[in-house]
């Protein structure tokens, strides 16, 4: 299958090669796949920092660290990593990370350390700087500290466009995920030469697809429904073909988090191959009584007679009602259609005052 890169990854090959500092906006929490041959399997899911740091690594960058105002500077993707981050910028790991605080006037905290990792060239470092809009309360209330701060990350992105590292090809870079842009200081990102903004958002029709198409399809259902589904829907591809179409249409605007999620919850729930979309349902709204589902083949078979019983005459009327309401039933109310927002069925009665 030919890969499908995301606009937001070719943005990224596009302008780390240029830009010293990327801001990553939007979907920073959720899950991604990654979708080139590398350190990470194709088409897997993994949280975003996974996915980069394979994909800085892949890129030859041989020191990739996170930063979190919790913990410090990071790395559980490749520990000995930090070690080598440490001993280039002067600082000391302690019981798995290098402690460091986002504000103050210490030479340890992160946006110095961030300043000396900028501007070495010993080693091609990125740094990725986690929810970089939780540092500080908002804009608006930003104190002296917090100003400091964000200079400072600024000249090291200053730093970054001047240095080389031994690779000659590659300068050291500074990424930091934010959900919400305005969150972070106007001046810091605004009509700044040396920043790209890089947006991210949910997963589109086609990464839906590519999803639910591809080697994740059999990991929606237990393997024993799977193996005695799967056999009819290889002879009828058309109909596998809708119902995957169906399921795309259903999931706009959610994110690879909730897919996998409903991917989870439908093994759980041994849902058969047919069904599959009465997860999103259950996902969205929890479970539900459905009144179409307590109505038996039996009752379907006897609709008329009981019609009958209640109704008199208005024989166009009754046929055309029973058609709609066994096609809903079966599932066969427009299944085949890309809207996935249609009614069950549509019936307009009109008449005078008294003719039922």
């Amino acid at each position: 299958m030919t890969p499908l890169i995301s606009k937001w990854h070719r943005e990224l090959e596009l302008f780390s090669a240029v830009k010293p500092l990327i801001i990553l906006e939007g979907n920073v929490l959720d899950m991604c796949r990654y979708p080139v041959e590398g350190s990470i399997p194709e088409d897997k899911l993994v949280p975003l920092p996974e996915y980069l740091h394979g994909y800085l690594t892949d890129n030859g960058y041989s020191q990739v660290v996170f930063y979190s105002n919790l913990v410090g500077f990071m790395n559980p993707y490749e520990k000995q990593t930090l070690v080598g981050f440490a001993k280039n910028n002067g600082c000391e790991v302690k019981s798995g990370a290098i402690p460091a605080e986002f504000k103050g006037n210490s030479q340890q905290t992160a946006p110095n350390i961030i300043r000396r990792a900028m501007s070495q060239t010993n080693a091609a470092t990125a740094v990725v700087m986690e929810l970089a809009s939780h540092y500080i309360i908002t804009p608006e209330r930003m104190d002296q500290h917090d100003v400091n701060s964000f200079n400072l990350l600024m000249q090291s992105a200053m730093s970054a466009a001047t240095v080389r590292t031994p690779m000659g090809k590659r300068q050291n870079l500074l990424i930091l995920l934010v959900q919400k842009l305005n969150d972070l200081p106007a001046w810091f990102y605004l009509n700044n030469p040396l920043c790209k903004t890089i947006l991210l958002e949910a997963p589109d029709r086609e990464e839906r697809k590519r999803l639910i198409s591809g080697s994740a399809w059999p990991t929606f259902f237990d393997s024993t429904v799977y193996r005695t589904d799967m056999p009819y829907y290889e002879q009828h591809p058309e109909e596998l073909a809708q119902l995957r179409e169906k399921f795309v249409g259903l999931t706009e605007g959610l994110t690879f988090t909730e897919l996998d999620a409903m991917r989870r919850l439908s093994k759980r729930e041994q849902t058969p191959i047919r069904d599959l979309c009465s997860i999103v349902d259950l996902y969205k709204y929890g479970i539900k009584e459905n009144p179409w589902q307590n109505l038996s083949m039996e009752s379907l078979r006897t609709a008329k007679q009981d019609f009958e019983k209640r109704i008199k005459g208005q024989d166009a009327a009754l046929e055309r009602t029973l058609d709609v309401v066994k096609r809903a039933v079966t599932g066969m109310n427009g299944l085949s259609s890309s809207s996935t927002a249609k009614p069950k069925g549509v019936l307009f009665y009109a008449g005078p005052t008294g003719v039922g």
